[in-house]
């Protein structure tokens, strides 16, 4: 036989909620006290290690991070830290993560590396020039004032790259995968005219026609073996070497 409930009087609920709000603080007050241990507070940058950084230094990605010290580990949001360092520095992506023992953080990154200057129109001297757009590997563009302001000594790559990226940014992996394997040195892309890619080499200017990427890796080899020609042609003498059609080259000469 069930046994009807005994209605609890006020005094019994107002006891029960106090036990409740002094167990929740207790744990509250103890999870406070676990986190903030000494043994798991950041006390100095020295307790972040990078890793996968080569331009900028470990001391210079410390300098940018959002961290005030001492600060208790568990109180670090490690995606905050990486939304902050793409936004500050040329970083293609990074992973934070916390280390209990010991104490820290470990940070991950993948630079951009620059592989080429980005130009409108061509230009002799950059040197004097401070608004200048870089190109990584995979046609991202990045402006040099975001090397220099962390690197103040950072020098740009010599390869340039004349033309609007709208024109060349979806070949550009692939065609300047090629580019650095090339035989031949390459100083300028010149993609201003997409029908008609140009190529600036230490054999003199280069027609290439229409981006194909089998076809380039072709032409390259190609303009590899015409390296003799300016031991039977000075330089001087040609206006370009047309390799349009890579089995066939053709040299302009001057008239």
């Amino acid at each position: 036989m069930n046994r009807p409930n005994t209605p609890q009087t006020p005094q019994a609920s107002l006891a029960r909620t106090i036990w409740r709000v002094g167990l929740i603080a207790t744990m509250m007050g103890g999870l406070t006290w676990f986190i903030t241990l000494p043994t798991w507070i950041l006390t100095s940058s020295q307790q972040i290690v990078i890793k996968g950084n080569q331009l900028l230094g470990d001391d210079i990605i410390r300098s940018l991070l959002p961290i005030r010290y001492p600060q208790p580990l568990l109180w670090i949001d490690p995606q905050k830290i990486a939304l902050h360092l793409k936004a500050k520095t040329p970083i293609a992506w990074v992973v934070v993560k916390r280390t209990l023992i010991p104490p820290g953080l470990i940070i991950e990154v993948k630079e951009r590396h620059p592989v080429a200057v980005a130009l409108s129109t061509p230009m002799d001297n950059l040197s004097h020039i401070k608004n200048i757009d870089l190109l990584d590997e995979a046609g991202i563009v990045v402006p040099l004032q975001h090397y220099r302001l962390i690197n103040p000594s950072f020098q740009p790559p010599t390869l340039q790259v004349i033309g609007l990226p709208y024109y060349y940014q979806g070949s550009w992996t692939s065609f300047y995968h090629t580019v650095h394997q090339s035989e031949i040195l390459i100083k300028v892309i010149d993609w201003r005219d997409p029908s008609n890619i140009k190529l600036v080499t230490e054999l003199g200017t280069i027609h290439l026609g229409v981006y194909n990427a089998q076809r380039f890796i072709v032409q390259l080899e190609s303009l590899a073996k015409l390296k003799q020609v300016p031991d039977v042609i000075s330089s001087h003498k040609y206006q370009f070497i047309d390799l349009r059609n890579p089995i066939q080259p053709r040299i302009q000469l001057i008239k």
